[in-house]
């Protein structure tokens, strides 16, 4: 007989004993259902937890990245190219990094060996799992404004401000025209420095001011706000620089400076703010211009020591870099693959591994609860064909006498358990899905309610609903082992005689 004849066969003979058959598939559905519910719930979580509500906190999702310092440059001896040697290995003569302590424990830091350049930060963005990487260009400037002048720290952004670590949400006003644009993006923050009220100090023996009792400011609403970020908008203000040549001492001092002209063209909110990582790398910036801007002023800006060593080397890189990674998931792989390349990392990898590991414990126990009631239905089809050899030994007779052999007798019984285990699958992982649809829009429709947003409390990912059906094909063709075996010995003789 071939396979054909023998499902063939064996689905004759389940159809023969529909109620039993019928019975046994309900054990192996309950069975299922357990196992894809229980489980997708605990994936579910680990779906939230991990790949959403993580992803909106950039310590799972952002890498600070920094390169060689400049005294690490001049150390050595190359501009920042020395990857001979491993970059993750301990240089000789030196200790092994001492662990970190404190809510950074889990951070590893490698030693940089190299400068973090254009080149360097090209090589980054092709690492597997990189959404994009965001130089840092700062410089501190004065900057007059209104008849005020403010010392204020300026950050270089790229034109798509979703890119701006914190600060990617406009009050009012747009981006920058091009890369080069004398144009400024202001935070609230910043322009409440100008338009604070001035300080009165008391002259030198003069009397002090009596004390004016705090009054309780009003939180501006947003329109308030946009109200007021509309009046500075395309307003001039005036960036200081030193003069190459700053004329006599004697000289006024409007001559010994000169004022670099600059428009607002936007207001970003205050209540965006900088992560916790980014802050290591971007700080507070109280305002932001191009990027190409930002190198330029960067270099006039710069305190002498940093010049020369940059006319030594020829270039320093970048301060620091923001790497943004897809998924929480991606971190791991890619803060390896940037300290390979001889660059420092900061990543929470280690806390983000011990809570896979917690899940994937999670799972496996609620997989092992839920495989019980799988085992159980394997008691039922065992108990389901040994009941079905009984009544078949007669036929059993006939088809060894025929010349039926004994594998053949034992493929029809495993093909028997193997539809059992097949419909029940297939049903019990349909019914999961109902039912988890069912749950999801049952308790998102209470959550929507209070304006919560939307979670899926069960996730089924394809390898679950899949799996839960060829382990419950599995279980049946363990479960029909001892009935296959046993029709297999039955004696032709005395089956034939068999009533």
């Amino acid at each position: 007989m071939n396979f054909t004849d023998i499902c063939q066969m064996a689905l004759r003979n389940l159809q023969q004993a529909k109620l039993r058959a019928a019975l046994t598939i309900t054990g192996v559905v309950v069975g299922v259902t357990s196992l894809v519910c229980m489980v997708s719930f605990a994936l579910g979580l680990q779906e939230n937890l991990l790949n959403r509500t993580l992803s909106g906190f950039d310590i799972f999702t952002t890498i600070p990245v920094s390169g060689a310092s400049l005294s690490m440059l001049l150390e050595f001896g190359q501009n920042g190219e020395n990857q001979a040697a491993d970059a993750t290995a301990t240089p000789p003569g030196t200790s092994a990094p001492e662990p970190h302590h404190g809510p950074f424990a889990g951070m590893r830091r490698v030693k940089p060996r190299r400068m973090l350049d254009d080149k360097a930060v090209a090589e980054i963005e092709k690492l597997p799992g990189v959404l994009y990487v965001q130089p840092r260009i700062g410089f501190e400037a004065f900057v007059q404004m209104d008849g005020r002048t403010r010392q204020i720290a300026f950050s270089g952004a790229p034109m798509e401000l979703s890119r701006l670590p914190g600060h990617g949400t406009l009050l009012t006003g747009t981006g920058f025209s091009n890369d080069f644009a004398r144009e400024i993006l202001v935070t609230e923050g910043m322009l409440g420095n100008f338009t604070a009220p001035v300080r009165k100090v008391a002259s030198a023996g003069g009397a002090t001011p009596a004390p004016v009792p705090a009054v309780r400011k009003k939180v501006p609403t947003e329109a308030e706000r946009k109200q007021a970020a509309d009046q500075v908008l395309g307003k001039e203000v005036a960036l200081l620089t030193l003069r190459e040549q700053p004329g006599a001492p004697g000289e006024a001092a409007e001559n010994r400076y000169e004022k670099n002209s600059f428009k607002i063209v936007g207001v970003l909110k205050a209540e965006e703010t900088h992560g916790a990582f980014e802050q290591l790398v971007f700080g507070r910036g109280g305002a932001f211009v191009p990027q190409g801007t930002a190198r330029l002023y960067r270099k006039i800006n710069g305190d002498s020591l940093s010049k020369l060593g940059e006319t030594i080397l020829g270039d320093s890189g970048y301060q620091g870099a923001i790497v943004r990674v897809k998924t929480p998931a991606d971190t791991q792989s890619v803060y390896e693959g940037i300290n390979k390349m001889g660059l420092q990392a900061i990543s929470l990898t280690q806390q983000l591994s011990q809570m896979k590991t917690f899940f994937m414990i999670i799972n496996s126990s609620l997989a092992l609860l839920a495989g019980i009631s799988l085992f159980v239905a394997a008691i039922g089809i065992s108990n389901t064909l040994i009941m079905s050899i009984t009544e078949r030994t007669r036929e059993i007779g006939i088809m060894k006498a025929i010349g039926g052999d004994n594998r053949t007798i034992m493929s029809i019984f495993f093909c028997e358990a193997g539809l059992l285990g097949l419909l029940g699958g297939v049903i019990g992982g349909a019914g999961a899905w109902l039912l988890d649809a069912i749950a999801n829009a049952t308790v998102n429709h209470y959550i929507a309610s209070a304006g919560a947003p939307r979670v899926e409390f069960f996730f089924i990912p394809w390898y679950l609903w899949s799996g839960a059906i060829l382990f419950a094909v599995g279980v049946s063709l363990l479960a029909a082992a001892y009935p296959a075996y046993r029709a297999a010995r039955v004696d032709p003789i005395k089956a034939l005689r068999h009533d």
